[in-house]
């Protein structure tokens, strides 16, 4: 993780690289399960926040938006967490990127939202 907490980078070391059919899944299943952490982690804050209904738990999700506009329609699914965590989430969103003089391309988070 970058000290500006907005990049990271990730080095794998393998000694018998997977048949190159392999890769395009094996990548895959690790954005998807790189996803569904950063969706897990939301939904336990939330329950050790306090929330307990689990209508609302169910329907948590890491939001991960490209623009202001994308964060605002996102409001009211995280209604149910606290104030800090919400400026938490605001904090390392994409669009943030922009306003600190990167660009989208440059963001992982918007990989994994698609």
């Amino acid at each position: 993780m970058a000290e500006d907490r907005l990049s990271w980078e990730l080095q794998l070391q393998v000694s018998h690289p997977p048949p190159l059919a392999d890769w395009g899944f094996r990548f895959g299943e690790a954005i998807n399960h790189l996803r569904a952490t950063l969706n897990n982690l939301i939904v336990a804050i939330a329950r050790q926040s306090g929330v307990t209904d689990e209508k609302r738990l169910k329907a948590l999700m890491f939001p991960i938006s490209g623009t202001p506009k994308e964060w605002k329609s996102r409001q009211k699914a995280l209604a149910c967490m606290a104030d800090w965590c919400r400026d938490a989430l605001e904090e390392v969103q994409p669009f943030q990127r922009l306003q600190r003089g990167g660009t989208l391309d440059e963001d992982l988070l918007l990989f994994c939202a698609t």
